[in-house]
């Protein structure tokens, strides 16, 4: 953990069966070239989609 669970930008965690997706995702941003943890209910809402 760090700020948050370390998620790539698909949203899988280092183990590749565990995602995590919301408020405590620290998820890898491509367009950004970083990691990035929004608090917002529209992460919780969308980030699903990414994950599956």
């Amino acid at each position: 953990m760090d700020n948050g669970i370390v998620t790539d930008a698909h949203l899988r965690t280092s183990d590749p069966a565990v995602f995590a997706a919301g408020d405590v995702a620290n998820a890898f941003h491509p367009k950004l070239g970083r990691h990035l943890r929004v608090e917002h209910w529209a992460n919780a809402l969308h980030q699903p989609r990414t994950a599956a």
